[in-house]
């Protein structure tokens, strides 16, 4: 007999009193039976381990989002606060530079001429500011719609050289941007409170 013949014996000999399906045979006298009865602890202990896993991973992943929503609304906030204080600065240029040209047109001359020459000579550097604050503004607002009708006629009022409608003016539009100024407030308050 040879040894090819020996091994197949060997292999193909099931262990006397075993089913040699549950049976793994290797190629000595070695054999593993694989009938064994269901260990339920075992089973129900890795059954209560994955879904403890589960439950943990789903409670991770709410306390995540939870985070990332509240550091949304904390940038969110800041990119307000941010514009809040550009708009400050581009509303307080703009009214100071109404003042100056007010002031200057009433303090240099007394002819109508000339104050409007002095008038016309300013008047870049307010369109300039003007346009800033235009740009800042959501023009489908209605507060943004009527700063924006406030500066143009307190612009008509600068190029006409009417004071009376040049104060009147101004003090609306300051009236205007405390508003706008007021909203983001809100908005930031409401970002930081959501």
């Amino acid at each position: 007999m040879s040894a090819k013949n020996i091994v197949k014996e060997q292999i193909e000999t099931p262990v006397k009193g075993h089913d040699p399906a549950t049976q793994i045979l290797l190629p000595s006298n070695l054999k593993i039976d694989l009938n064994t009865p269901t260990d339920f602890w075992v089973v129900g202990s890795n059954g209560l381990v994955g879904f403890a896993g589960i439950l943990t991973a789903i409670v991770v992943a709410l306390i995540t989002r939870k985070n990332q929503m509240s550091q949304n609304r904390v940038n969110q906030a800041t990119l307000r606060q941010k514009w809040q204080e550009r708009f400050a600065e581009a509303s307080a240029r703009y009214l100071s530079i109404v003042n100056q040209i007010a002031i200057e047109a009433v303090l240099e001359t007394n002819d109508p001429h000339e104050r409007k020459m002095h008038v016309a000579k300013r008047l870049p550097d307010l369109l300039y500011w003007h346009e800033v604050i235009a740009v800042m503004l959501d023009l489908e607002r209605d507060y943004a719609k009527d700063a924006l009708k406030t500066m143009s006629e307190l612009t008509d009022n600068l190029r006409n050289v009417n004071l009376k409608g040049l104060g009147k003016s101004r003090n609306a539009l300051r009236k205007s941007f405390n508003q706008i100024h007021e909203k983001a407030w809100q908005d930031i308050r409401n970002d930081l409170n959501a």
